[in-house]
């Protein structure tokens, strides 16, 4: 933590692209907490902000790379690295994506298909508990999590984890935010703004027209029943952010899509639209039951068209 160490800690570079020449690089043999304070202070260079204006006017600052998804995966990759290996731990900073590379596997128990709902297992306890008291990490067992809602929150996908024989790498995702995902999950009640589980199933339904619980158990890391319940949460919101698709079906058999609110508040974020006779006045019906008044920006924006241009 504290003691300059023969071997590297953290190899850092910058690149526009990935085919571009770095524009920024160190290599840090400094003490752990000093490596570390000096890596984010590095990406932090070239981390851009952008502005997200909501209906009641207020501005939020949302960041290319959310500070702490970087600071939880730079953290984690140096409180679980393999220390008997030398190689340090790779930092791969694009404009468009960020990769952290960490020497050793997963810890034995924790996979890539259960690190979002697993309980943590630290490599080095010693190490993770010094963080931990200094302040530099969160409770243990929180991280993963927390990197998934920092990055849903601003439209975007969660960390992807990859794991070899001999390392693991997390790649986060650069680029712009999706603002009009972020705009709807600003907009939502606090329970349901914070809840990672609320926040996959809408990114996933944005892309798919409907899924049922089995999608929903890998999804969400989660058995079958746990999927089933965090749907039917959803479904019972005050508004409802999914809806079933077969109500007559039970059980696990029961598909859902985004209710009509949910669709019309993530407006461009949704990728497919249902626009057949049935559904279109299924959605203008209960539009209007629940808010009394629909207009033709809404229809639009429910539907995913537009107007025709005037020559």
């Amino acid at each position: 933590m504290f003691c300059a160490p023969p071997v590297e800690y953290v190899s850092y570079q910058h690149r526009v692209r990935a085919g571009s020449p770095p524009d920024a690089s160190e290599r840090l043999t400094a003490p752990v907490i000093v490596a570390f304070d000096r890596t984010l202070a590095r990406m932090a260079v070239h981390n851009c902000w952008e502005q997200l204006l909501l209906p009641d006017g207020q501005q939020l600052q949302l960041q290319r790379y959310p500070e702490d998804v970087i600071r939880g995966a730079l953290a984690n990759a140096l409180v679980h690295r393999r220390l008997d290996l030398a190689d340090p731990v790779q930092v791969e900073h694009f404009d468009d994506s960020l990769a952290i590379t960490s020497m050793g596997p997963l810890v034995g128990g924790v996979s890539v298909d259960n690190i979002l709902t697993t309980a943590s297992r630290p490599r080095n306890r010693l190490l993770a508990r010094a963080f931990r008291r200094l302040g530099l990490i969160e409770e243990l067992g929180t991280g993963v999590a927390r990197m998934y809602r920092s990055m849903l929150r601003v439209g975007k996908p969660p960390p992807e984890f990859l794991e070899s024989a001999n390392s693991v790498r997390v790649s986060v995702a650069g680029g712009p935010a999706g603002q009009s995902f972020a705009r709807l999950v600003a907009l939502l009640d606090a329970p349901e703004r914070d809840d990672v589980e609320v926040l996959l199933v809408l990114r996933y339904l944005c892309t798919n027209s409907s899924a049922g619980c089995r999608r929903h158990r890998a999804l969400l890391q989660r058995p079958e029943s746990g999927a089933a319940r965090a749907l039917e949460r959803m479904a019972e919101a005050s508004p409802p952010l999914i809806e079933p698709v077969n109500a007559s079906a039970r059980g696990h058999r029961i598909r859902y899509r985004l209710s009509v609110a949910a669709s019309s508040g993530l407006g461009s974020a949704v990728e497919h639209r249902r626009n057949n006779s049935r559904d279109i006045e299924r959605s203008v019906v209960g539009y209007v039951r629940e808010h009394g008044r629909i207009t033709n920006r809404i229809v639009r924006s429910l539907f995913g068209v537009g107007t025709r241009e005037r020559r």
